[in-house]
């Protein structure tokens, strides 16, 4: 099992989308679209959702991204 998390950013926007990758396979996906400062950088962004994203729910046992997030080693284990 596994939630691939992907940020886009233009204009001083963004999107991040997860797709739900259960028992090996694409249970769909979902757009957010977070409000952020306009200068804030995508690491910054993905880790502040992961948390909240996985606050209510246990997440799957991987999580891919498509960027290196701040404290990956701390995330790491909050998540179990």
């Amino acid at each position: 099992d596994a939630d691939i998390v992907a940020i886009a950013q233009a204009a001083g926007h963004s999107c991040i989308q997860v797709f739900f990758i259960r028992g090996g396979r694409n249970n769909g996906n979902r757009a957010f679209f977070p409000a952020h400062a306009r200068d804030e950088a995508a690491p910054d962004i993905v880790g502040a959702f992961l948390a909240q994203f996985y606050d209510d729910k246990p997440p799957p046992a991987q999580i891919l991204l498509n960027c290196e997030i701040a404290e990956h080693d701390l995330m790491a284990d909050a998540l179990g």
